[in-house]
């Protein structure tokens, strides 16, 4: 989500200027939590994505070995 994507309350008034990249990490198929990356609304997105990607993917297949 991007700047005024995150809502209008006034909790989230200091995100305005931010942006969240996010994806689940997957236990045995199931989703189970999620990893994200907390950045400028002017942030390099292909980047944050692949960063975002990895992670999920290495953590579901770690935490699917177990």
């Amino acid at each position: 989500s991007i700047g005024t994507e995150h809502g209008a309350d006034s909790a989230f008034e200091s995100l305005l200027s931010c942006s969240v990249v996010v994806a689940p990490y997957l236990v045995d198929g199931r989703a189970v939590g999620t990893v994200g990356v907390l950045g400028p609304t002017r942030m390099d997105y292909p980047q944050a994505m692949a960063a975002v990607t990895a992670v999920s993917d290495g953590l579901s297949g770690y935490l699917s070995e177990g």
